[in-house]
């Protein structure tokens, strides 16, 4: 090929050296631009690349807020075997947090503080418990999974004057076939990401070709 079918440009000249885009690049551009024209050079195919880019970093942005708020919508419960729940074990899901905290005893003694230092301590485990939550969902997301079982939350103390608390917990994460079982929200959500797994494999796909300059 002597010049680019697209914009006549030579590929080929004393000094320079244009060359055609790759397959890569080019389904890049016909997945996000709907482009359907002839193949691109470097020189007319810089604009549609950068273009492709900012759309792809447009939509990965919101499929990652989509799949963050699935994430959360998906139940996680204590219950080893829900009544009603058909579902497919797919594995233990476990996750830990630390969190500081005063473990001064005389401050809970005192009448006049307990209250106020009891809710301090409260706020300390319940940021640890979040994190824990997101982790456990994360690893159950990527295992395929819309639902945690069984789940067992355990806290202990450590340090040298045990002035941290450790969380752990463990899971089983299960894919739930009947989601009329859950809240409307989710199954709604997990509706979604049904209607849009063509997208969001594309996105996959272009992962590394989407951060080219």
């Amino acid at each position: 090929m002597i010049n680019c079918p697209n914009c006549n440009t030579k590929l080929k000249g004393m000094l320079t050296e244009v060359k055609m885009l790759d397959n890569h690049q080019m389904n890049f551009i016909k997945d996000f631009l709907n482009y359907g024209g002839k193949d691109l050079c470097g020189n007319c195919g810089k604009d549609y690349l950068e273009r492709a880019r900012q759309k792809y970093i447009s939509e990965n942005s919101n499929m990652d807020k989509f799949l963050d708020d699935l994430k959360t919508a998906f139940p996680i419960v204590t219950i080893a075997n829900p009544h009603n729940w058909n579902y497919e074990t797919l594995g233990i899901v476990t996750a830990q947090s630390t969190m500081d905290y005063s473990s001064d005893t005389t401050k809970l003694q005192n009448m006049f503080n307990a209250n106020q230092d009891l809710v301090d301590l409260d706020s300390s485990v319940n940021n640890g418990e979040k994190i824990c939550f997101e982790i456990l969902r994360q690893k159950a997301f990527l295992l395929g999974a819309n639902a945690i079982l069984g789940v067992d939350i355990d806290y202990s103390q450590f340090g040298n004057k045990e002035e941290r608390m450790l969380i752990c917990m463990a899971g089983t994460a299960v894919n739930l076939t009947n989601l009329s079982e859950l809240s409307n929200d989710f199954a709604e959500k997990k509706k979604e990401l049904e209607n849009n797994q063509e997208k969001l494999n594309k996105l996959k796909e272009h992962s590394k070709v989407a951060h080219l300059k």
